[in-house]
């Protein structure tokens, strides 16, 4: 009497391709791709085992180490290209507490401007690689039987890493398109506006144009209320009113205005505390 194709599936000498070709005769296609899914999630598993042993063995350092770091990064560059024309790493980033600081105008740039999401992915891979050799490989946080493959635990450190490597990208960008906006050659001496002494009417006017191209560059709004409400002379009392901020909140975005980077506190120092006054002297209030 012959066996039921359920016995012979049974059988301890049907090896993992032979089942699959049972189920696929027999259950349908449908069982057969699980079938094939599950092989590979225990392939993977395998693979990642003995790699895992292999890196230890290095001290996750030296060659072995160096081209899988290479392996991760080819891994990654393509999720991090397709997240980013999406928008979908805000979303996961604010889901792992680790939300970015953005506008929309920087999401346009990084989905036209090829060179600048280069720049930002391998600033995000360089730290997602340090992120998972202390956390994940050298912190013990990744182990064989986690669940996660090293890959997938890679992305999760690609995650924690896009929000500093964003705010350097950003930072950066804004810095060179004010410049931009206000006409500054980067070659040039930065402080090429010292020559405004605010003695003369045409510097006077100078200083007022280059007040206003400043203010109109500021890609923050409230930066911007906050810059024109120092001009026309209102305390920061009043300002904390008009913005909605607390007293300290103004106080802190003052100071980071003031002691920014490049030109930005010199725009500050040379010409926001004094370029808009009044013929008397006296600041123009609304």
């Amino acid at each position: 009497m012959g066996r039921s194709p359920s016995r012979a599936r049974a059988s301890p000498t049907t090896s993992p391709a032979g089942l699959l070709q049972d189920l696929e005769s027999e259950e349908g296609a449908s069982v057969a791709v699980v079938g094939r899914d599950v092989l590979d999630r225990l392939a993977v598993r395998v693979h990642d085992r003995e790699l895992h042993a292999e890196l230890v063995a290095c001290g996750f350092s030296g060659p072995r180490y160096e081209i899988f770091c290479g392996e991760l990064v080819a891994y990654g560059r393509p999720v991090l290209l397709h997240w980013l024309f999406t928008g979908e790493i805000y979303r996961l980033c604010a889901a792992k507490r680790r939300a970015v600081t953005s506008n929309e105008r920087e999401r346009r740039i990084l989905r036209g401007r090829g060179e600048e999401r280069e720049t930002l992915i391998n600033h995000t891979l360089a730290k997602g690689l340090v992120f998972f050799r202390e956390r994940a490989l050298v912190g013990g946080q990744w182990t064989p039987d986690g669940g996660a493959s090293l890959k997938t635990f890679f992305i999760g450190a690609l995650l924690l890493g896009f929000k500093d490597a964003y705010a350097s990208w950003a930072a950066q960008h804004r810095k060179e398109s004010l410049d931009l906006a206000l006409g500054l050659d980067p070659e040039l001496d930065r402080w090429a506006v010292d020559g405004l002494d605010h003695e003369g009417p045409e510097d006077a006017v100078a200083g007022h144009d280059f007040v206003t191209r400043y203010v109109g560059a500021l890609a923050d709004a409230i930066d911007r209320t906050i810059v024109e409400s120092v001009v026309q002379g209102y305390t920061h009392a009043e300002i904390a009113t008009r913005t909605n901020l607390s007293p300290e909140a103004v106080n802190s975005r003052i100071h980071r205005l003031r002691h920014g980077s490049g030109i930005v506190g010199a725009v500050w120092d040379r010409f926001v505390q004094t370029a808009w006054s009044g013929p008397s002297g006296a600041p123009e209030r609304p």
